[in-house]
């Protein structure tokens, strides 16, 4: 909704329809009269929702990334990616180890811990190769089944 022109007052009141859900909700309970103009609604709204806010990710944050037990090395690699380009100041070596922590055991785990990549760059090269590799086999087995 744009508002052009007309006063305070009459913005105040339109701006109520904007309100959604919870902070609708939250206005409602509101005390009347108790809000004069709008600094002070302003003051109390950001008082009242300034931490719901969602906070960007930090390189710590990689450690929660899991690799699903159904979930392809390609699809990890990219969720992992996902957050990770979110991070402002990422730690490559510390991005590096967990994305190491997060996969799930197997062939292409023990390969990358051998490669002994050091930047994410590395492991993103090394993981391509790797899904590559895995794809081509597929669609090998899939070809073989159908002769």
């Amino acid at each position: 909704m744009l508002i052009c022109g007309g006063s305070m007052e009459v913005r105040c009141k339109l701006f109520m329809g904007t309100l959604k859900k919870a902070v609708l909700d939250w206005f409602s309970g509101l005390l009347d009269r108790s809000i004069t103009d709008f600094d002070v609604f302003s003051r109390l709204f950001m008082a009242q929702f300034a931490t719901n806010k969602k906070k960007p990710p930090i390189t710590s944050d990689l450690f929660d990334l899991k690799q699903q037990r159904e979930e392809s090395l390609k699809d990890f690699l990219q969720r992992f990616n996902e957050v990770a380009l979110k991070i402002a100041s990422l730690d490559e070596r510390m991005a590096v180890i967990a994305f190491q922590k997060g996969l799930r055991s197997g062939a292409f785990d023990i390969a990358l811990e051998r490669a002994n990549c050091q930047t994410m760059s590395e492991v993103r090269a090394f993981a391509l190769s790797h899904i590559k590799t895995e794809e081509g086999q597929i669609n090998k087995r899939a070809a073989e089944s159908r002769e």
